[in-house]
């Protein structure tokens, strides 16, 4: 989508979009809603599993969450990074993914949201070492897995 499109769809101005993109300006929460409002994102082509799909709706529900309530929910998710980190029952696999949600809780919110709606691969095992984990209510939890047809046993096809 060209920054232009972005802009008209997103009502803000194009010159907004840019110095985002380029990182020349950290957007507020209501912009970073109506930017990523705007763009509508998709599962990874193919079939993905039934848990991937629930990894992304869950990911946009917290996502959701993190854009009302910025300030607290980064707050949150720097704590429990720390306190994951420290312990020594921490794998050393998820210690990778921590590392790499320490760097992005330190980047503009535009970059987190990004990763919790991030459709690939990636996207998808950084959302299970998620450090906002707890934002959502059970109910919310089972609202958004229950919503995601198929068995929980599918595979993606080759």
């Amino acid at each position: 989508m060209s920054i232009r499109k972005l802009a008209a769809t997103a009502d803000v101005a194009p010159s907004t979009v840019w110095r985002i993109e380029t990182d020349r300006a950290d957007p507020g929460a209501s912009t970073v809603a109506r930017l990523f409002g705007a763009v509508q994102f998709e599962p990874p082509p193919g079939h993905p599993t039934r848990e991937e799909l629930v990894s992304l709706a869950l990911g946009r529900l917290t996502a959701a969450e993190v854009l009302r309530h910025p300030e607290a929910a980064i707050v949150r998710a720097r704590g429990r990074l720390h306190r994951q980190l420290q312990d020594e029952a921490t794998s050393r696999a998820s210690r990778r993914w921590l590392a790499e949600w320490q760097a992005v809780v330190d980047r503009p919110l535009i970059a987190i949201v990004a990763v919790l709606l991030d459709p690939s691969q990636r996207g998808y095992e950084m959302r299970q070492h998620t450090p906002f984990a707890g934002l959502l209510s059970d109910e919310e939890r089972l609202t958004a897995i229950r919503s995601i047809p198929g068995r929980s046993d599918e595979r993606r096809s080759a």
